[in-house]
């Protein structure tokens, strides 16, 4: 599965187009701007913090597919601090299934 490369960025509509929305589009390079999504309705902030939230999953997504430090890890195992240890694993679990959700799989 492929994506619309970011960044993207989230602008409200203008009288001129007759209807109140938020455009999400995505300018992949410069001079260009291609349009991902829309969040229909009146520009309010509920509708305006959706259309933030969606204009940066791209940053998102290249941020969890970040590798966790694996020296922090290592010191909490070999501390013998189980429980900070545990924890990492369970957030390494919902990272990946975060990823996976996200393209797809």
């Amino acid at each position: 599965m492929t994506r619309t490369p970011g960044p993207w960025k989230s602008t409200p509509s203008t009288p001129q187009d007759g209807f109140e929305c938020y455009w999400i589009t995505a300018i992949p390079n410069p001079n260009m701007e291609k349009e991902v999504a829309t969040v229909a309705g009146p520009q309010n902030m509920t509708n305006e913090a959706n259309a933030n939230l969606i204009a940066s999953a791209p940053d998102l997504l290249a941020f969890i597919k970040k590798p966790y430090p694996i020296e922090a890890y290592d010191k909490w195992r070999e501390a013998g601090d189980a429980a900070s240890a545990e924890a990492l694993d369970m957030h390494e679990d919902e990272r990946r299934a975060l990823i996976a959700k996200a393209e797809g799989e």
